[in-house]
């Protein structure tokens, strides 16, 4: 079900960016120097070799905080919104004129603290957005998706 995720996200974009005949949507998951990165949008008319870089996750669990990220499992902490907070830094300092998008399918956001972690995740990437809108989680397999943001994500490239 992850790759299903995955590739739909890979399909937005292409769907999105099939206007701008430059820009191409690149699959860079476990290809070395993309560590962190799941996709990547190039441009054929700049001289970067690329502009845009796109994180997926399934969720973004923001109950992890920071000084125990050490106690879980990568798994666990890969989710975190601490996690994430320190990955789309990461990422700003090894490419320093490029653009982040952190996608997930949906966040976790129970109180006040994970509200705030999960908030800042805000300002170590360009753009964070959460395809599940929903608020009540009581009708399963019922969503509701929002990308307001994907509009910004096509004037970047």
């Amino acid at each position: 079900m992850w790759q299903l995720f995955e590739d739909l996200v890979g399909e937005i974009l292409r769907e999105a960016l099939r206007t701008k005949h430059e820009c191409t949507v690149v699959h860079v998951d476990r290809h070395p120097g993309f560590k962190s990165l799941d996709y990547v949008v190039t441009n054929s008319r700049r001289k970067e070799e690329w502009t845009v870089g796109i994180q997926c996750k399934r969720y973004i669990g923001s109950a992890l905080p920071k000084y125990r990220l050490g106690e879980y499992g990568s798994w666990s902490r890969g989710t975190s919104a601490a996690q994430l907070y320190d990955k789309g830094n990461e990422l700003h300092e090894k490419f320093p004129r490029k653009k982040f998008v952190l996608m997930a399918f949906n966040a976790f956001r129970n109180n006040t603290h994970q509200e705030q972690r999960f908030r800042k995740l805000e300002s170590s990437w360009n753009c964070v957005m959460v395809f599940d809108k929903s608020i009540d989680s009581t009708t399963p397999y019922t969503y509701k998706i929002a990308l307001p943001e994907l509009d910004r994500i096509v004037k970047w490239c």
